[in-house]
């Protein structure tokens, strides 16, 4: 019985181990989609801006479409930056579980423990807590004005849908 106890806690240590590893992996996804996107919508706008617009004879079709890929390339990016977030949030409620199984949070004590995920959930709660929301843990797609908080996930969210209407803006800008 102990042995099988002892096993147990031992296979939850290597779970929440992977969960870290896991979530390690999508911040750095995180990271490398937002640099992806200043990369290409920076040399995308500096075809439109610079060199289109120093072209005497240009074919308004090229400008035009350059445009329409900017926004698409913008929502694009935006929608996967959205499913990466979501991934994020599970594992932290994954952690968050495994955190509670092994002992890790202690929240009833004068001097309350918490885990490495257990900080990144309260955070969030505290935070819906004080906007005046009903806590919940679970990020839901009808919840968007949460997408759009002054936190950073929010501003990388804000730096996409602008990007959607500057180029919105460029495309009816030149005729």
């Amino acid at each position: 019985m102990i042995q099988e106890e002892k096993t147990r806690q031992e296979n939850f240590k290597v779970v929440y181990e992977q969960i870290h590893n896991s979530i390690r992996y999508f911040l750095d996804w995180r990271h490398k989609l937002f640099v992806g996107y200043i990369v290409i919508i920076s040399a995308l706008y500096y075809f439109i801006i610079t060199w289109l617009s120093q072209q005497e004879h240009y074919d308004p079709f090229i400008y035009k479409l350059s445009c329409g890929v900017g926004s698409g390339l913008s929502i694009l990016f935006f929608f996967l930056n959205l499913r990466n977030n979501q991934v994020i949030w599970r594992y932290q409620n994954n952690g968050y579980m495994y955190e509670k199984r092994l002992g890790m949070i202690d929240i009833d004590s004068d001097n309350p423990l918490h885990g490495l995920f257990g900080a990144m959930i309260e955070k969030r709660i505290k935070q819906q807590v004080d906007s005046k929301k009903t806590p919940r843990i679970k990020m839901q797609l009808k919840d968007a004005l949460q997408l759009f908080r002054l936190t950073h996930v929010g501003i990388m969210n804000w730096f996409f849908i602008l990007g959607v209407i500057s180029f919105i803006i460029l495309f009816f800008l030149r005729k």
